[in-house]
């Protein structure tokens, strides 16, 4: 279960949002403790994702509401669909990438309408893309490397290509509090909770993903919900990318290991901070943690399979 906060994090949207939301009739948090806090399941959470994804596509409180209630038909929820796209042709000035994200938001709500997520469903052997700090301070401001550029044409295929495939997408983000962080005194202040240098780069936060955990620490599974995440999913691989290789990359490689997972690295969508930090940590991830080393190319032909 999770906390307010915590699904605010996960999902991307504020708590007044989500408060909204519920006072709007979309969305009934599972539980609430005796003292009236709210706690939301993995099924609410992925309501809450549902929601952002329609609001994106400018669909009103009110369809969202209509859609998410109603008993309709899969070709009654087609043509709600073809309306909207209808309605884009004549207001949006970037209609085709709108018309795009209506079809795999479409896809995905009709796939939910077909069937719920069952255990049956959870079951099926697909991999996940984790990718690591592709946030404003790392790649334009504080923490920018000369090695970014070479690596960010390669990370927005790929994760434009998960998404054309259905692969769920979730991006880790550091997140700190001004003047309250041990990392600080290793890197300096940065990525700080509610800044713009806290928040996804603009040419990958317009493709749709699933949820973003936010951590303090160098890996994506201290102190996050990630891993309970993977194992509702039935998560078996993950794909890596993004930065840093030395940092982020090689603890959540380590701790991805000891639980289990089997790791691809995406070799020319990873960069480390320094040169040498980033080749010793490619082959400390292949030689302890048989992390498979796989190219963009590669990974693009393999997601096509799925």
């Amino acid at each position: 279960m999770f906390t307010v906060k915590e699904v605010c994090n996960l999902t991307g949207l504020s708590r007044k949002a989500i408060l909204y939301y519920e006072n709007m009739g979309l969305i009934r948090p599972s539980k609430r403790s005796d003292t009236g806090y709210r706690y939301y399941s993995y099924e609410d959470a992925e309501v809450l994702k549902t929601i952002r994804n329609l609001r994106s596509i400018n669909f009103s409180v009110v369809e969202i509401k209509e859609l998410l209630t109603a008993d309709f038909s899969i070709k009654e929820v087609n043509h709600f669909f073809n309306k909207k796209r209808n309605d884009l042709l004549t207001e949006s000035n970037d209609y085709f990438f709108l018309s795009k994200k209506v079809d795999y938001i479409e896809k995905i709500f009709c796939e939910s309408k077909k069937v719920e997520k069952t255990e049956l469903e959870r079951k099926k052997d697909k991999p996940l893309l984790l990718v690591f700090n592709m946030q404003n301070d790392f790649i334009y401001g504080c923490l920018r490397s000369n090695t970014v550029e070479k690596v960010l044409s390669p990370i927005k295929n790929v994760v434009s290509e998960a998404w054309r495939r259905n692969i769920p997408i979730v991006h880790v983000c550091d997140s700190h509090f001004q003047g309250m962080d041990p990392d600080f005194e290793i890197w300096g202040d940065h990525a700080i909770e509610g800044s713009t240098g806290a928040e996804i780069i603009s040419s990958l936060l317009n493709i749709p993903f699933e949820y973003i955990i936010k951590k303090q620490g160098y890996s994506a599974f201290y102190d996050t919900k990630l891993d309970e995440i993977l194992r509702f999913w039935n998560i078996k691989h993950i794909y890596m990318c993004g930065v840093y290789t030395e940092a982020a990359i090689l603890q959540s490689t380590l701790d991805a290991f000891n639980r289990g997972y089997k790791v691809w690295l995406i070799e020319d969508c990873i960069t480390g901070h320094k040169k040498r930090g980033h080749e010793n940590a490619m082959e400390n991830m292949a030689s302890y943690c048989h992390a498979g080393i796989i190219d963009s190319i590669r990974v693009s032909q393999e997601f096509q399979k799925i």
